[in-house]
């Protein structure tokens, strides 16, 4: 916590939203602009390989990506 906290204090665009800090993977929840919401961690390997796969189906087409943001919203609204 004291590492990461003077960082975030320096830059008034990002505001912790919630700290998850004894899970297996442990996150920061972000959020920057009072709009984008982003999860913060750190030496998860995992993460990385599913964003490249998301990633991979987006450039597969345009309207994959439409569909993914669509299903993380829809997952959000229904907190699931």
């Amino acid at each position: 916590r004291e590492r990461w906290q003077p960082l975030l204090a320096a830059n008034s665009r990002f505001a912790v939203t919630e700290e998850v800090l004894f899970a297996k993977v442990p996150i920061l929840k972000i959020q920057f602009d009072q709009r984008l919401d982003v999860d913060l961690s750190c030496e998860n390997t995992m993460a990385l390989q599913n964003t490249k796969l998301l990633k991979a189906y987006a450039d597969m087409h345009p309207r994959v990506r439409e569909l993914g943001i669509a299903v993380k919203l829809w997952a959000k609204a229904a907190q699931v």
